[in-house]
């Protein structure tokens, strides 16, 4: 079995072992009733915690792509990303879409009062983006999310009966609406406009849809996104102006000043 699962599966499988055994013992020892979400939570904490402070193991094994980068083309990128607050059970979905210049052409924000996990987060973020692309007439679109569980979910075809079962089924029936979908995880750094959506909404700062304008509260990510792009498609360097000569004077060349003609 550990030989079809990728490294972040193999991650989780053994973080889900230790809060298995950690949860069995608060059972038997301590009188502890069995929280199933809170060891799912738990879960995926150990497993942000382990990929932290261990970046060289993770590294040597894959490449990660850790900025933004624009489709190919002819397609659209959404970002989905899910907020889930502890202590009062309530979330937030981000989405954002753009294109193949990196200009934002869409962006979801909103609460959720009565939210379970992460988990349901980010699959409602991705129910919501897939909407708004069927809503929008999209064909061509690349889905990308931080959450590894959620796009392992949405490329398996096995039927899935978590707590979010009934999501992804509509997650992949909405997926077929469309001419060419394709789905990859991405880390945190490279989906920094829908978690900052995600985590406002969660707060019910913010609850809104925008198409075409964006709004000002992730106009920063945005421009960083695309100053990315570029300098990567550019090379480093492209944007320093060349070393001048404080001692030169740019008119003629020389130490003097401007001098008259002849």
């Amino acid at each position: 079995m550990m030989d079809s699962l990728n490294v972040d599966q193999c991650d989780f499988f053994f973080m889900g072992l230790w809060a298995i055994w950690v949860e069995r013992n608060n059972i038997i020892w301590n009188g502890a009733s069995f929280q199933p979400m809170n060891m799912i939570q738990w879960t995926t904490k150990l497993l942000e915690d382990f990929q932290k402070y261990h970046p060289k193991m993770v590294r040597k094994q894959r490449n990660p792509q850790t900025k933004w980068k624009n489709p190919p083309s002819g397609r659209l990128k959404i970002n989905v990303d899910g907020a889930f607050r502890v202590e009062d059970g309530s979330g937030g979905i981000g989405v954002v879409v753009r294109n193949e210049t990196g200009m934002g052409i869409a962006a979801l924000a909103k609460p959720f009062l009565h939210a379970h996990s992460v988990l349901n987060m980010e699959t409602e973020a991705c129910r919501a983006g897939l909407l708004l692309g069927i809503h929008q007439g999209w064909t061509d679109i690349d889905i990308e999310s931080d959450s590894a569980i959620l796009i392992a979910a949405l490329n398996s075809e096995e039927k899935n009966f978590s707590e979010v079962s009934r999501v992804l089924d509509d997650c992949k029936e909405y997926m077929c609406a469309f001419q060419s979908v394709r789905v990859r995880h991405i880390y945190s750094e490279a989906n920094g406009v829908a978690d900052r959506l995600a985590h406002l909404a969660s707060g019910c700062d913010i609850d809104d849809l925008w198409l075409d304008e964006m709004h000002a509260i992730i106009q920063d990510i945005l421009y960083e996104d695309q100053c990315n792009c570029f300098y990567v498609a550019r090379g480093p360097g492209f944007m320093s102006p060349p070393m001048q000569n404080p001692n030169i004077n740019i008119i003629n060349g020389t130490g003097r000043g401007a001098e008259p003609p002849n």
